[in-house]
C-alpha cells in the first residue's frame, strides 16, 4: 500500500545536470528493452517512473521496490538493469 513505503534517501548527491542525464540513460535503456522485447516503451517503466528513479536514486532492490511502478515483477523483469545505470553513477 501506499502508506507503507518509505522515502528513498539519495536525493541530493548529484546535481540537476547529472538527474537529467541519468533520466535520458534510462529512458535510453527502457527503449532498448522494449524494442529488444517488442513492446510499448511504458509496458517497461512510464516516465514518471524513470523521473523517480532520477530524482531518489534507489541503490538497492528494496529502495528500488519503493519507486512507484516497480513491483517484484517489473524489478525481477527490467529492474535490475536500471539499478545498475543508477549505480554506475553513484560510484
Amino acid at each position: 500500500p501506499q502508506s507503507e513505503r518509505r522515502p528513498v534517501e539519495n536525493r541530493e548527491i548529484i546535481s540537476r545536470d547529472q538527474k537529467k542525464k541519468l533520466f535520458d540513460e534510462l529512458r535510453n535503456e527502457r527503449k532498448r528493452i522494449a524494442k529488444k522485447k517488442n513492446i510499448p516503451v511504458y509496458l517497461v517503466f512510464n516516465n514518471r517512473t524513470l523521473y523517480e528513479m532520477s530524482e531518489l536514486l534507489p541503490n538497492t532492490q528494496e529502495m528500488m521496490l519503493h519507486i512507484k511502478g516497480v513491483g517484484p515483477a517489473k524489478m525481477s523483469m527490467y529492474g535490475w538493469n536500471f539499478l545498475t545505470i543508477i549505480k554506475k553513477l553513484l560510484v
